[in-house]
């Protein structure tokens, strides 16, 4: 069976659900957790496992409070590799990349790759 070589971290709180069941067909998603997102994280988490059976397909984070959404973003990195073992990529959704942002991913083995459904892309290196 396949395993996730990329996940989405979904920071943007607005995500339309719809727009979060279309993604999890694609890649395992990490969105931020909202009271929305809480109430369908049962049906969510069924649907994701058609697609990604090895591994969790769908997970809500709490925000760290790190001081910014950047922050809170690059803090999930260690959880996510050990939750998907073969990740190579990350996609982030409602974040606006910066040369900060990008220096910190660049400091946990990431660089900046295309664009991809309105995410911004970072692969290993």
């Amino acid at each position: 069976m396949t395993k996730a070589w990329q996940v989405a971290v979904v920071i943007d709180p607005t995500m339309a659900l719809s727009d979060l069941r279309s993604l999890v067909q694609e890649m395992p998603v990490w969105a931020l957790n909202t009271p929305e997102r809480k109430e369908e994280i049962h049906l969510f988490s069924i649907e994701a496992k058609k697609y990604w059976p090895q591994e969790d397909g769908y997970t809500l984070f709490e925000s760290q409070k790190t001081g910014s959404i950047e922050e809170d973003a690059v803090s999930l990195i260690p959880a996510i590799e050990l939750h998907h073992p073969a990740i190579f990529a990350l996609r982030f959704f409602g974040i606006e990349t910066s040369t900060e942002f990008e220096r910190s991913l660049n400091q946990e083995g990431y660089f900046a790759t295309e664009n991809y459904w309105g995410g911004y892309g970072f692969a290993k290196k």
